[in-house]
């Protein structure tokens, strides 16, 4: 089983202004993403921009490896207290061949059961092995939601463009924290709608974050 990132859609699409292309489903090469994951040499960018092809296909790979290890029993579930704060990506694609990703940095109480956060320097690439880079996003999804135990509820929400076209996000993201070898790790689904001058079509998705 694939855990890869997926999204079914309809009339409007990530690439908002140019909604075309095949879609097909890349593979992932999960080979050392959770060392990297856990090192932080894929943490959010603080620089600003959208990662390359490179740097997009790595955070996919450190996703499906985190899931191939919560799925085996690796990973085990967490309860924590006190304060984090969490960085990592958040990722979607649709059917009509392409994935978005963008950085998430997330404040996270624990004893106060809260979490805030952005979502924000989203990059659009081909739902392809490759990857291939077809632009950036602008603009940000704010993130609010609950923890409580083991489990992180939130809503991320905001509008995205390529520079010609808006589109409003809405997502709902559910995950679990998780103890990876001495690093706090959060992963779990994000699922929604996106809606543009061309219509709403159903998201679904993936996020993880680790403590800073």
């Amino acid at each position: 089983m694939r855990y890869k990132l997926q999204i079914m859609a309809s009339a409007a699409c990530l690439a908002l202004a140019a909604c075309g292309g095949s879609s097909s489903t890349p593979s992932s090469t999960a080979s050392g993403a959770a060392s990297a994951s856990a090192s932080g040499s894929t943490s959010a960018s603080s620089s600003g921009s959208s990662l390359s092809a490179a740097d997009a296909q790595t955070v996919v790979a450190s996703y499906d490896d985190n899931q191939a290890r919560i799925d085996s029993g690796a990973l085990t579930t967490t309860s924590p207290t006190g304060q984090a704060d969490m960085s990592g990506y958040v990722g979607v694609t649709d059917n009509a061949g392409t994935m978005a990703v963008g950085d998430l940095n997330m404040s996270v109480d624990f004893d106060g059961g809260k979490v805030t956060g952005t979502a924000s320097n989203f990059g659009l690439y081909d739902d392809t092995d490759a990857m291939t880079k077809q632009g950036d996003a602008s603009g940000s999804l704010g993130v609010t939601g609950t923890v409580s135990g083991s489990s992180m509820t939130a809503k991320a929400s905001g509008t995205l463009s390529d520079g010609s076209t808006p589109a409003d996000v809405s997502l709902g993201m559910n995950g679990k924290f998780y103890d990876d070898n001495g690093t706090l790790l959060v992963q779990g689904t994000a699922s929604g709608t996106v809606t543009n001058s061309d219509g709403t079509s159903a998201l679904d998705g993936g996020f993880f974050a680790t403590k800073n």
